[in-house]
This record gives structure tokens, sequence and C-alpha cells, in this order.
């Protein structure tokens, strides 16, 4: 009988360990993901369906937009996504990336929705077409669109952009 308790209770601690294990491997199912493509994205529109009749806002939009944005697609196959990070503005993070973007895969799209629904991104995979949309929701417009062509680059490229934006991150919080 004590050897049937005994047995009975390993078997329990094993899957106790097993879901713990499972529970930490996909929380940090973004840190298991594999690199799938980096790219140099070059900004070929900006419009909006609220400001469009206004060309000084369009002009300001323009001007405050990057030409030019690295990035890189990761496959997280434990959660069926793929994560979009951007090559942070130069002081603007430690490791030199913004905030990851989570993105749904479809046939020919890779598409996403962020928490609060204002910002819509949408990466095709065919023509490489990234679009960013942010919606102005009490009118149900789109306040800005972005529209960027990218190619595929090296690793080092990216690597080396990264490097640089938390490098002069990491020298600003010395000052």
């Amino acid at each position: 009988m004590i050897k049937f308790l005994k047995n009975t209770s390993y078997v329990f601690l094993i899957i106790i360990g097993l879901g713990v294990a499972f529970l930490v491997v996909d929380a940090n199912s973004n840190k298991l993901a594999i690199d799938t493509a980096f790219l140099e994205c070059t900004l070929q529109e900006i419009n909006s369906d609220k400001w469009n009749e206004n060309e000084e806002v369009i002009v300001a939009m323009k001007t405050i937009t990057p030409l030019k944005v690295m990035g890189r697609l990761r496959n997280d196959w434990i959660d069926d996504k793929v994560l979009l990070n951007w090559v942070a503005d130069a002081g603007m993070a430690e490791d030199g990336l913004e905030t990851t973007g989570t993105l749904n895969k479809t046939i020919h799209n890779y598409t996403g929705l962020s928490f609060d629904g204002i910002v819509q991104r949408t990466f095709d995979r065919d023509s490489l077409i990234y679009t960013k949309e942010i919606m102005d929701t009490s009118f149900n417009e789109v306040e800005v669109r972005e529209i960027r062509k990218c190619a595929i680059i090296d690793k080092s490229v990216f690597e080396a952009e990264r490097k640089k934006s938390a490098a002069v991150t990491k020298a600003k919080q010395k000052i």
C-alpha cells in the first residue's frame, strides 16, 4: 500500500513539474522564436482618410516619419504567431528594439491589431509591403496610413543598426 502511494505521489509530482515547465515555456515563447527575415523598409506613401484635404498635416506627417527602418520577423512556433521588431530610434531603447508587435499568420499576410484597437498592421508576404494604419476610433477613419516597401537584408546589417541604437541609449544613460 505504501509503495502504491509513493508511486502515485511521484506521478503527481511529474505531472505538476511538466505543467510548470509548460507554463514557463508558454510565457517565454518569444525568447524561443526563430528569426525568419530581416528587412529594410522604405517609406512609399503616407496618407490619411481624415487629413487628406489638409496638405500641411500630410507634409508634417512625412517629415516626422523616418524614410527607412529596419525590422525583424520572428516565428513564434509555440503560439503560432509572427513577432515584428523594428530597430528603435537612437537613444530610445536599451536593446535597440521597439516594442514587439504580434502578428497573426494567414495564407498571404501577417496581420495584427494593437491591444487598444487603434493600430492595424499588415505585412503582405508575397510583395513584402508593410502597411500600418492608425485609426481614429471615434469617427472610424484612418488617421494615418503608412505604406512601406521592404527588402530582405542580411542579419549582420540589422544587428549592426540595432547595436548602434542600443549604444546611443547606453551613452545617454551615463550622462
